[in-house]
């Protein structure tokens, strides 16, 4: 039977910190507990327990006070340690990661966080839970918060008419009774579809994780009708240890590609049964209840929500920085967790609230304090990220030198802006487009050049690595490109095909071996791929000759072993991505872009409208090439990405090429 007092689970406790260790871990290294991220579906039925257990046994006297109530508590429970972790990750985020592709979604996620809206944050920037850059987002385990907050705004609209419908008879008991199992079924089914059809809005978002927290609630609805309450020790005993056995199935094999659905549904069923199991303090005690009533799990079980604030932030941070792949860094970072939840528990979440308890103020003015104090925080976070270029402790803050943006251009002869002065350029490529932008916007200024600028990712024209036919989605590309050319070029243009067109030996969070990457240049895939390519490219290059437009293809560019942007300060400079350092052989490189190279040149010997710009000796003048010029300024910002300083020691050669299609006016 269930008791009509306020009672305390300490074992619901105990499984908060199996739910939150096994995240952590799986956090830490996904190979330790590779289904640890299904903790977090743990939470979910748990909170949705807990809060309609909370809703429930709170004497209700109208609407207007059944609502500031709840959220009066919400706010003192939830908001101030989420405020102090927001804040301080955002000084440590400004201070010490730089602006890069890696980063681009973290200043989003962070303030979308204020609101609770961070899950739809990283939605909106396609950034999936399981994709390398999420890791590197100190704030992107919010979204869970965002899930559990988004449920509180309309849950106990629900949730009122159960509980003041429930004992009538008719339309309205039919409602109070169904309209949350009706609400499930809509959720289970959103969530298998969503799975099927776009995976990352079902990971995040709310309509697919209702009927997690749902589940939750509707157990309790029962409870409180008497019914699956376990009646006697035998019960209680074998649904704790099926329940049990369903959570560590779920911790365990839990399938990343299908979830939540139909994955969740262990970790959810086997903590309903957990539940089911404990709520009836009269039961006896089996081994399993006592491992989840001890001590130390009951205090971590406690500090379960700033374990879970902390944790996440200190991981990231630690990756940008000293790194977080050793022994030695993981033990580090447990510890840290550790310290700052400890912290945060005692000071924050239980100090706060015994403030509160001792204030004799109106629920209503917690509620409105508690938004004021929101909206103070969320501006200022959000003026410190806008003086990021200012406040950061990195080299990257110099954005002149680092970043290939539309800088200013110094310098400017007044005259020079007319040199060609009808012309125009369609730059169509990959990210190596735009990482053009400061040396297209200098010809553009001085030469009087109009530049369009078209980056397309991975359906880049003229790659030449992969066919842009053979890559999924990218269909009708080539036409839409060459469509808009016609339209707009005029005969003696120039289309510029940018591109990487070499295979990397970093990526901007990833090293790969460089033997194996030579081989890959090398195989037969390979050259496979690059004949086909240079047919697609060749029937391209010969559709704008038709037109007159001249076509520019710039040869590859160096590649190095450390991405230079995250590596160049005091406090990442021992990270394990940087520790192959910024020199490589130049031997190594012409062998490896032979390739492409001699494909190219294939080419060239075909088109007369071809031009080749071989920029490799500018970039790699000795026999190492180096992401550093002489004078210790950046070439590069990552890997294979110009810097802004790169861009301007190239200038001059493209502005030569320039001369050589067009001649000087």
């Amino acid at each position: 039977m269930i008791n009509s007092k306020r009672i305390h689970y300490k074992e619901i406790d105990g499984l908060r910190a199996l739910a939150v260790l096994a995240v952590m871990f799986f956090h830490l290294n996904d190979s330790i507990l590779p289904g640890g991220f299904s903790g977090v579906d743990i939470f979910f039925v748990v909170s949705g327990y807990v809060v309609s257990k909370s809703l429930a046994e709170r004497k209700f006297i109208d609407g207007y006070n059944y609502f500031v109530d709840f959220y009066s508590r919400r706010i003192i429970r939830i908001i101030p340690a989420l405020l102090v972790m927001l804040v301080v990750v955002s000084i440590f985020t400004t201070l010490f990661i730089p602006s890069s592709w890696l980063s681009s979604a973290t200043d989003n996620t962070g303030l979308a966080a204020f609101a609770g809206l961070s899950n739809i944050a990283l939605v909106l920037s396609n950034d999936g839970y399981f994709s390398p850059r999420i890791e590197y987002n100190p704030f992107a385990h919010t979204w869970s918060l965002g899930v559990e907050e988004q449920f509180y705004l309309f849950f106990p609209v629900v949730f009122l008419l159960w509980i003041v419908w429930r004992k009538k008879t008719g339309v309205k008991g039919t409602i109070a009774w169904w309209i949350l199992p009706i609400l499930t079924i809509a959720s289970l089914y959103t969530s298998y579809w969503l799975g099927l059809n776009k995976p990352d809005w079902g990971y995040y978002l709310i309509p697919s994780r209702f009927w997690e927290l749902a589940a939750g609630a509707m157990l309790y609805q029962y409870h409180t009708e008497k019914r699956f309450i376990p009646t006697s020790n035998f019960n209680a005993t074998w649904q704790l240890w099926i329940g049990f056995s369903f959570i560590l199935a779920g911790l365990w094999w839990s399938d990343r590609q299908h979830f939540p659905f139909p994955w969740a549904l262990l970790s959810v069923t086997g903590t309903l049964l957990f539940i089911n199991s404990v709520i009836d303090q009269g039961q006896g005690k089996s081994i399993c209840k006592q491992l989840f009533n001890n001590a130390i799990a009951v205090y971590l079980g406690k500090i379960s929500y700033s374990l879970y604030l902390w944790h996440w932030p200190i991981y990231s941070l630690m990756r940008w920085t000293i790194g977080l792949e050793t022994i030695g860094q993981q033990l580090l970072a447990l510890t840290l967790t550790m310290l700052f939840s400890m912290t945060s528990y005692h000071l924050i979440e239980k100090g706060i609230q015994r403030s509160a308890s001792k204030l004799s103020i109106s629920s209503f003015t917690k509620v409105l304090g508690g938004l004021t104090v929101i909206v103070l925080t969320f501006q200022g976070t959000s003026s410190l990220f806008d003086h990021r270029h200012r406040l950061s402790l990195s080299d990257t803050k110099d954005s002149y030198t680092w970043y290939a943006y539309d800088h200013e251009v110094k310098n400017i002869n007044e005259e020079a802006g007319q040199i060609f002065g009808t012309r125009q350029m369609f730059v169509i490529g990959d990210s190596h487009a735009y990482a053009y932008s400061t040396m297209l916007n200098e010809a553009s200024k001085r030469l009087g050049v109009s530049v369009y600028n078209y980056a397309l990712g991975r359906c880049a024209l003229g790659i030449m690595l992969l066919p842009i036919n053979t890559r999924a989605g990218c269909e009708g590309t080539s036409e839409r490109m060459m469509d808009i050319v016609e339209k707009k070029a005029n005969p003696g243009d120039i289309v510029f095909f940018a591109s990487l067109r070499t295979y990397r030996l970093i990526d901007q969070w990833a090293l790969f071996d460089p033997q194996s990457t030579l081989n890959k240049s090398k195989n037969a895939s390979t050259i496979k791929d690059i004949f086909h390519a240079k047919q697609e490219t060749s029937i391209l290059i010969e559709r704008l000759d038709k037109m007159g437009v001249n076509v520019l293809i710039d040869l590859p560019k160096p590649v190095f072993n450390a991405p230079p942007f995250r590596c160049s300060d005091w406090f990442n400079q021992d990270n394990p991505i940087c520790k192959r350092g910024f020199y490589v052989e130049k031997s190594f490189l012409v062998d490896m872009m032979t390739p492409v190279v001699d494909s190219l040149k294939e080419l060239n010997q075909k088109h007369d409208n071809l031009i080749l710009w071989d920029n490799f000796s500018i970039l790699c003048p000795d026999k190492k090439c180096s992401a550093f010029d002489a004078q210790g300024k950046p070439l590069f910002f990552d890997g294979d990405h110009l810097s802004g300083h790169g861009n301007r020691v190239l200038y001059p050669d493209f502005k030569r090429v320039l001369k050589q299609i067009w001649g000087s006016s």
